[in-house]
């Protein structure tokens, strides 16, 4: 049976720029140093001072597209079309039933976007060049709930009510990241200041699939309703990772008080991670299996009487015989951020 099949289914670079980056980094650092030098000795001259010291906290959103993932989503859309509506297409052609009708409640959600919160600790070398240490974490995707209802009108006059629901089906990733950084600062006008910026250093990912399923077969006739069939469901996935990651990005500030400054920065992040493992956990009934496996793209062929259907799913769940092709956690994506910071 076919929706039996729908739940046995559900449990089927960036670069390393470490040289690069690290080389980019030292050079800069050694020039700002003797600018910084410089400077402070001109402005000690001058008799002028500066703070020497930024401490700032932003929060904003980061776009985000991670490819391989977002298969699952993809995945289990297809398959469920398959195993539902193509089926009874399939019976309406071949007048083995009426008419069919679908409902449903919520659907299935890509990463698409993440929130960004941070903290960075400046150092200004001179009035127009810093150096800094930084902290930023990421998250995405939120539990979301699901219900699909298909009736079929039987050429007995009989209607079959079947309904699948996911509560929660999730889709989601998290990540951490530490770096070093290097600021151009330019005042234009008496209080605006802009600024060009390049970080890099490493990050700490991860990511998680959970689908918990119901599944309920009603039959209802003229005086009676019966219920022959039902099930229920859990498959859940979880991998991390880490890996290198560079930051490039602009930025305008004004004062907003004293010694607090309020700045809007935006840039673009490339981040990924190109291995991922983790444990796996599929519950079906009284059954229950467990696993450890790295994420790959299992390639497989579905083909049933009224269709044939070609899956890329990834999955850290070894499976014999199956194609694979490699696993891409990619988290890049242009970013805003909106922040406060501290002058001492």
């Amino acid at each position: 049976m076919l929706p039996q099949q729908h739940e046995q289914r559900q449990a089927g670079r960036c670069h390393p720029l470490r040289g690069a980056a690290t080389v980019l980094l030292g050079l800069g650092l050694v020039g700002s140093f003797l600018l910084g030098a410089r400077a402070a000795g001109a402005a000690t001259e001058q008799g002028r001072k500066f703070p020497r010291f930024r401490l700032e906290l932003a929060a904003g959103a980061t776009m985000l597209d991670p490819a391989s993932l977002n298969l699952l989503v993809d995945s289990d859309r297809r398959f469920q079309e398959l195993s539902y509506e193509a089926y009874y297409d399939y019976l309406r052609r071949n007048n083995l039933l009426l008419a069919w009708s679908k409902s449903a409640s919520g659907q299935r959600q890509e990463v698409k976007n993440a929130i960004l919160p941070g903290i960075r600790l400046k150092y200004y070398l001179c009035d127009f060049l810093a150096v800094s240490a930084g902290f930023q974490y990421l998250k995405s995707g939120g539990p979301q709930d699901l219900t699909f209802i298909y009736t079929r009108h039987e050429l007995s006059n009989e209607q079959y009510v079947e309904t699948l629901r996911t509560t929660p089906y999730r889709l989601g990733v998290e990540a951490k990241s530490a770096s070093i950084g290097l600021h151009y600062v330019r005042n234009i006008g008496r209080s605006l200041t802009a600024e060009g910026f390049l970080a890099a250093g490493l990050m700490w990912a991860s990511c998680r699939y959970q689908s918990s399923w119901t599944y309920s077969w009603v039959i209802r006739g003229s005086n009676y309703t019966w219920a022959p069939f039902d099930s229920s469901g859990l498959l859940e996935m979880e991998g991390s990772g880490k890996g290198f990651f560079w930051e490039a990005g602009a930025r305008v500030e004004i004062p907003v008080g004293g010694a607090f400054r309020a700045f809007l920065e935006g840039g673009y992040a490339r981040q990924s991670v190109d291995s991922l493992s983790g444990g796996g956990r599929e519950v079906q009934g009284q059954s229950s299996e467990s696993w450890e496996g790295q994420w790959q793209i299992q390639k497989e062929t579905v083909t049933a009487p009224w269709g044939t259907l070609d899956l890329r799913t990834p999955s850290n769940r070894r499976r014999e015989g199956v194609e694979t092709e490699d696993f891409r956690l990619d988290l890049s994506g242009f970013r805003l951020r909106l922040g406060l910071s501290l002058s001492f």
